[in-house]
């Protein structure tokens, strides 16, 4: 046999495995299936730089070095729960393509440490917070750049790997509205609208490739790009103000604008299960103006009777920007 045949069949022999592991994790939910193929090609093409059906049989014996590069490339990225997942995924993986191509692969390197996973959420930014850490990152190296993406974090509410993933070639019009269309976490389909203002400001910093991430930004400066920003506005550190605190924010900010709507502060977030949305509004809870503070208390309106419109739309403009929008959603 000639070379090259045995070349072709070596590959097709780890794509037919890795297709058999797919169809058999795939059998009950086809999420799950995306998933697993979502987190192998990841894998493959970071430590191989390979697509799946390029793989041959000496793609697939790694070393330690190799295996902890990739744990900590993840761990820049994504929450410990996620590393951890992700993990678990390709050695799953790994352990029936030994099992089914008789690999003889040395499984041990793939027994990476453990990420640490906290139960500590990210802390929740005000949109006029997030506003100024745009103004604010404008003064920072790379800062049209960096501050754009601030804006557009908000906005779509898309995860940091995801809009670092984006080209030009991810914005269309439709019906003369600018949209940002992506495949985000779990390898779901996202398409967010945004403004012409914001995507104007995404367009003075996208390189001339069109295939070329707008956003050339490493997790870890975005990590020090945040850090930087809340000592700049003396924001406390028991807040725990992250990257993904930006993408709370525009949750948050659509809960309040569509006057408390679960469902659409869901699909801004794109979350799958309706119990994560509640996480992020449960942790923006107002405690100043929480009704069992009022419990027992009877309201005096006498002193909104000697107010001017003047002094009564001054009072309204100053509070909270949550009474704002409720108020004004009340008034349509």
């Amino acid at each position: 046999m000639k070379q090259s045949a045995v070349v072709l069949l070596n590959q097709s022999s780890v794509m037919s495995h890795i297709q058999m592991f797919l169809d058999r994790k795939g059998s009950k939910s086809a999420s799950t299936r995306m998933a697993y193929e979502k987190d192998a090609a990841d894998f493959f093409m970071a430590t191989r730089n390979k697509h799946m059906n390029e793989l041959t049989v000496e793609d697939l014996v790694y070393t330690v070095a190799e295996v902890d590069r990739y744990n900590l490339m993840l761990n820049d990225q994504f929450k410990g729960g996620t590393v951890n997942r992700k993990m678990s995924a390709i050695r799953s993986l790994m352990k029936y393509l030994n099992r089914a191509g008789s690999y003889q692969l040395d499984l041990i390197v793939f027994d990476a440490e453990s990420s640490y996973v906290t139960s500590e959420s990210y802390g929740v930014l005000t949109y006029p917070e997030s506003q100024e850490m745009a103004r604010l990152a404008k003064y920072h190296r790379n800062g049209d750049k960096k501050s754009a993406l601030i804006q557009l974090a908000v906005v779509t509410s898309f995860r940091v790997d995801t809009l670092t993933r984006l080209t030009k070639n991810s914005f269309k019009q439709v019906d003369g509205i600018w949209t940002v269309v992506t495949v985000g976490k779990g390898g779901k389909f996202d398409r967010k609208a945004i403004s012409h203002e914001v995507y104007e400001v995404v367009k003075n910093v996208m390189p001339f490739d069109p295939n070329t991430p707008i956003f050339d930004i490493t997790p870890q400066t975005c990590r020090n790009m945040m850090a930087k920003l809340c000592e700049e506005m003396n924001i406390p550190e028991n807040r725990n103000i992250k990257f993904h605190s930006l993408k709370k924010c525009g949750v948050n900010e659509v809960y309040m604008l569509t006057g408390h709507d679960t469902l659409k502060a869901q699909k801004q977030g794109a979350h799958q299960n309706i119990a994560t949305t509640e996480r992020y509004l449960e942790k923006n809870e107002d405690l100043k103006n929480a009704p069992s503070l009022m419990i027992g208390k009877e309201l005096d309106f006498t002193v909104l009777e000697d107010m001017t419109k003047d002094d009564l739309v001054a009072v309204l403009k100053g509070m909270d920007r949550a009474f704002q929008i409720q108020l004004m959603n009340r008034l349509k």
